[in-house]
């Protein structure tokens, strides 16, 4: 069951996106969101900041600049953090805040720990900068946590179907029970896939999965 929903952000548009995602969920399921925001210990200390901190070191004290940059990024998080909280009220839905410092993909998957899901945009902030398709946070939260992520796309749109890659083993047990959850609450019609050298094998995983979906009469 799904009651603490964690929406990290770093106020772009796609972690708008993933909180739009993350309240209609919480809307089912009664559940509360928690607005994360970190600030990423690689550029209050990393080599880049003490490289300009220490060249411009003759006309603004590397005290003062680094200082400028913490209360930067601090402003940043308010923001990021008002905004999915505005969204939140807007639609009844219970909010909590949480601010961390660190590696950001790291703090991320420790604050995982006490919720049932993660909702991330699959881009951050620098999206329209990279030219890949998932952003290199969001692959490692993916790896690292054992709590279910719901990866969203640039725009919103209602959930209508949903789609369960499964190959029978332990951990697509476990996505299977999520997604069964969601979709049993949120009446949406299920596809499951196996992909296997063999028909018959594929269809002996097929089997397994139709069973337990058919607990929860989907």
């Amino acid at each position: 069951m799904i009651k603490q929903i964690l929406v990290p952000t770093d106020g772009s548009e796609n972690s708008l996106t993933a909180t739009d995602y993350a309240i209609s969920i919480a809307k089912v399921f009664n559940a509360n969101i928690r607005g994360l925001f970190v600030k990423d210990s690689k550029i209050l200390t990393g080599p880049l900041i003490h490289d300009i901190g220490t060249s411009i070191g003759g006309m603004v004290p590397y005290g003062t600049f680094h200082q400028t940059i913490r209360t930067m990024m601090e402003s940043q998080g308010d923001t990021a953090l008002n905004q999915v909280e505005e969204k939140c009220k807007e639609k009844g839905i219970a909010f909590g805040r949480e601010i961390r410092e660190g590696l950001v993909s790291t703090e991320i998957v420790k604050s995982a720990e006490n919720c049932d899901l993660v909702s991330m945009g699959k881009m951050g902030i620098h999206a329209e900068w990279r030219d890949v398709f998932l952003g290199t946070t969001v692959e490692y939260v993916v790896r690292q946590t054992h709590k279910p992520v719901l990866i969203t796309p640039s725009q919103f749109k209602p959930f209508k179907k949903m789609l369960i890659a499964y190959d029978g083993s332990s951990f697509s047990d476990k996505a299977l029970q999520s997604g069964a959850e969601i979709a049993k609450a949120m009446n949406l019609l299920v596809t499951v896939v196996c992909v296997a050298d063999k028909e018959g094998e594929a269809m002996n995983i097929l089997s397994k999965a139709k069973t337990f979906l058919e607990g929860y009469k989907l």
